[in-house]
């Protein structure tokens, strides 16, 4: 079972090695996502209840990402490295959109493949500071992927050891490593959340050898990265107030050099989840019972309500990261795919069937790309919301009725004191 998985998810990276685009066969690609996701479930299962053991599991794992290397990239990228060029040629850019005219005399044959021309930069600074560096080295989509790679692989390898230190196998980091989400995510897209991933697995490892300062220093990197590790901030300010601090000062010293942009840091941030929604489970029950402007407002609140009481409830990174992280997938009016590796990374610590679920049944947001070669629009069908969380919503029940059922039990034959 454990070598029929390997090969079914090698399959998978191997087709769409072949097809050089996610975009270029949709189908084909959907097929073999969800060969690759049958495959990820005899290992899982495999690894999750048997013995299995396999020395070579780690360096397997970086192996198979290079395979789809040479895949056409997400175009998120071509994004990332014109960033890094116009910080090389001196503008910030967070003040000019890509499509500005002062930028004209930059403009390459990437320029136009960028996405939201009209927005300025979204991702934070630690992201930019990374674009420019990379710009410097080698302004090429290859090289800017790479990079990707090279973090998600370094994620695993410090995930394993992350494992060992809390007394749980290795081979477990397979539930995230050979996840075709996971894959599909970096190695074949390249997107910028392996850097922010790595800097979060980094701190939980220094959460669990009970260096906090260390922690909060790699949780504010991780939030220059990408927003998302500010919710953990209560958690830490809870946990060692010196911590959040630190936390925080690294946060504001990322921003100095670009401050000049102003109130601008964060408008790109704001416009696009202000006027843009797609596959938002909880925005559009939200939508459906208000309006789209107090659903946001709804939703946020909801994300912070999460982020508070897992800081009151949690004494690990690791279990202070599930709640928060799994409330802004759930109730963001925009979730891309690969959002769900934000949880993914907490599977081989804390398993949880209906998110294996979740990942397998985001083949369906694979259907943009048929939207796109057969109609010209990347657009997703009105089913596909459904398609995708309705399994996950059931498997999710599911396993809080075995848990309570579980918890019962154990209750029942625990001696009376």
């Amino acid at each position: 079972m454990y070598v029929t998985g390997w090969v079914l998810v090698a399959a998978f990276v191997t087709v769409v090695a072949w097809l050089g685009s996610v975009t270029a066969g949709p189908r084909t690609f959907q097929i073999a996502y969800a060969i690759g996701c049958i495959g990820y479930g005899l290992i899982a299962w495999t690894v999750w209840f048997g013995r299995q053991r396999w020395g070579g599991c780690l360096l397997a794992c970086a192996i198979l990402r290079l395979v789809p290397i040479a895949v056409e990239p997400s175009d998120d990228l071509y994004r990332y490295v014109w960033e890094g060029r116009i910080q090389r040629a001196g503008f910030n850019p967070y003040v000019v959109a890509p499509d500005d005219s002062r930028l004209i005399e930059l403009r390459d044959e990437y320029w136009p493949h960028i996405n939201h021309p009209d927005y300025t930069a979204i991702y934070p600074p630690l992201a930019q500071r990374l674009f420019r560096l990379m710009a410097a080295i080698s302004p090429t989509l290859f090289a800017f992927k790479l990079m990707h790679v090279v973090a998600d692989v370094l994620l695993f390898l410090l995930l394993a050891r992350w494992l060992k230190r809390r007394g749980q196998s290795s081979d477990r980091v397979v539930l995230y490593a050979l996840c075709p989400l996971t894959l599909s995510a970096f190695a074949v897209e390249g997107h910028l959340d392996s850097l922010m991933l790595l800097l979060l697995v980094a701190a939980g490892f220094a959460d669990e050898r009970k260096r906090l300062l260390s922690c909060g220093f790699l949780l504010g990197l991780a939030t220059l990265a990408k927003l998302i590790p500010v919710l953990l901030l209560p958690w830490l300010m809870w946990r060692h107030w010196r911590a959040g601090l630190v936390m925080i000062g690294v946060i504001g010293l990322g921003y100095l050099p670009y401050i000049d942009a102003g109130s601008a840091l964060f408008a790109s941030l704001t416009r696009f989840g202000g006027q843009t929604d797609m596959l938002g489970l909880g925005f559009s029950v939200l939508s459906w019972l208000t309006d789209g402007g107090l659903a946001r407002v709804v939703g946020i609140a909801l994300i912070g309500g999460a982020s508070l009481y897992s800081a009151w409830r949690s004494e690990s990174l690791a279990d202070a990261m599930y709640l928060p992280f799994a409330a802004m997938v759930l109730l963001m009016p925009v979730v891309q795919y690969w959002y769900v590796t934000w949880i993914l990374i907490l599977m081989p610590l804390r398993p949880r069937v209906a998110w294996l679920v979740l990942a397998g049944c985001m083949v369906f947001y694979f259907e943009s790309g048929r939207q796109l070669a057969e109609f010209g629009t990347w657009t997703l069908p009105g089913w596909t919301i459904w398609a995708v969380y309705t399994p996950f919503v059931v498997a999710l029940v599911v396993e809080a009725i075995v848990a309570r059922r579980r918890a019962t039990r154990s209750d029942a034959i625990r001696p009376a004191p």
